[in-house]
């Protein structure tokens, strides 16, 4: 897999900080949906409300960070190569 030039693939193990609140959300994500696929859970009116409002956050820290921080960033764009 080529890696970006300037970085020398630092980019692939140092996360910015901005990636790691967006993996918490979606660990977060992760559980609810296992809690609902397991029927450890009764899914009730709450638990969709919840479940909703992560998924409303995680979109609307997508899109904050993307223009914030990632639209600029060589990682994810499409690696041309010289």
């Amino acid at each position: 897999m080529p890696v970006c030039p300037a970085c020398k693939g630092a980019l692939a193990t140092n996360i910015h900080w901005s990636e790691g609140v967006l993996g918490c959300a979606a660990a977060l994500l992760a559980f609810l949906v296992q809690q609902l696929l397991s029927r450890a859970v009764q899914p009730g009116a709450g638990f969709f409300a919840l479940t909703g409002a992560v998924v409303t956050t995680m979109v609307a820290l997508m899109v904050f960070f993307h223009f914030h921080y990632w639209r600029h960033w060589q990682r994810y764009k499409p690696y041309v190569s010289p």
